[in-house]
């Protein structure tokens, strides 16, 4: 079941629209438009958080803090922004100015389909009972996972009672208390780490970490008197410590393995550089997680600059652990380059990729064939 999004006239996109599988990935050159995609899906969601029934899109919220409106319209675009999101044939549009200096974008129109029937209204929500509210609902109930993670603290916070149900926030401050929140729910079996006996979160997210880092465990609980939880973290014979004093790997995958544990289905968890702080083998391991869950109904987007973490997903396709019709990869190559550079690459059931643009991923093989020069 694809999800399609298109946007116009936003930061340096004339035109983009990408079809969403059960896990994307975003690859590509620094500064090409990964992270610009991936804020038009933000930029809604915290505006169907803060002010659904409002008229314009925030700026700056909980999941993004992007300035002014000059500072996200394309300078071609004259000021007018558009957002839409598909599935299923239900449509949202969002039809927006950029009104100098202000912290956000006005909605001029907003157009909900179904079937082809359209209503037209000014604001950021569908009237509830319209098909596209459940779509509205599944952009506004996203997880967003930030590259940046805090994990230093010994007591983490509740988060507010307006976030939706398994967001570990976007720096993972909200992980632990859902870890202990769900702790001892039950794992549904395909989301289950192969092997493991445990069924319930606690155990899965035990035996995922162990995947990752042999020996880990995790472990929460409430601080007596208060809404904050404490975190404690164990590797191997090391014992109960605190995150701050355990390897930064453990604590950075930590509230990822919990965000896809506590997904809902078919709920979208967008995480940035999943393999930050990890060792090339753990990164291999983690695509393979993650292409788990994705098979598993989580819908999957993943900006990364990791070939090990893309290879973990090519052999977790080739293992049968992913058809690769539930697969997309998108390559983002630069502004010179014909619809900014945006390529779809395609990975068949043997996990080879159709083709390889300059600069996917062939800095190892260039780098090797330099070196080997030097030695001939």
């Amino acid at each position: 079941m694809s999800f399609r999004m298109s946007v116009e006239g936003f930061k340096c996109f004339d035109h983009l629209e990408l079809d969403l599988s059960g896990l994307t990935l975003f690859t590509g050159f620094n500064g090409a438009g990964k992270s610009s995609a991936i804020q038009t899906l933000l930029l809604v969601s915290q505006s169907l958080r803060i002010a659904p029934n409002g008229d314009r899109i925030d700026l700056d919220g909980p999941l993004l803090h992007l300035g002014t409106a000059h500072e996200v319209a394309r300078s071609a675009s004259q000021g007018r922004i558009a957002i839409s999101f598909e599935e299923d044939g239900v449509q949202a549009m969002w039809s927006l100015t950029a009104e100098r200096r202000v912290r956000y974008l006005k909605v001029e129109k907003a157009r909900f389909s179904a079937d082809g029937v359209a209503l037209d209204t000014i604001g950021v929500a569908a009237p509830l009972g319209h098909a596209a509210s459940a779509l509205c609902e599944k952009v506004c109930g996203l997880t967003f996972l930030g590259a940046s993670r805090l994990f230093s603290n010994t007591a983490w916070p509740s988060p507010p009672i307006t976030t939706p149900f398994g967001d570990v926030g976007k720096s993972g401050e909200f992980a632990p208390y859902w870890h202990f929140q769900i702790a001892d729910e039950e794992v549904p079996e395909e989301r289950r780490q192969p092997g493991e006996e445990r069924t319930t979160v606690r155990g899965q997210v035990d035996a995922y970490l162990s995947q990752l880092f042999p020996g880990a465990m995790a472990n929460t609980d409430q601080l007596l008197g208060s809404d904050l939880i404490r975190l404690d973290l164990a590797l191997g014979s090391s014992g109960w410590v605190r995150p701050g004093n355990i390897g930064f790997g453990l604590t950075y995958a930590f509230p990822l393995i919990v965000a896809m544990l506590a997904a809902r289905p078919g709920q979208l968890v967008i995480v940035d550089s999943p393999e930050a702080h990890l060792h090339p083998r753990a990164q291999s391991e983690l695509g393979k997680i993650v292409a788990r869950f994705a098979a598993a109904g989580v819908r999957m987007l993943v900006e990364t600059h990791s070939d090990h973490f893309l290879n973990g997903v090519r052999l977790a396709i080739k293992q049968g652990s992913l058809a690769p019709s539930q697969a997309a990869i998108y390559f983002f190559g630069g502004a010179s380059q014909q619809d900014h550079g945006v390529q779809k690459l395609n990975i068949d059931d043997s996990g080879e990729i159709d083709r390889w643009p300059p600069g996917f991923f062939d800095q190892a093989e260039s780098d090797l064939g330099q070196l080997l020069g030097l030695l001939g």
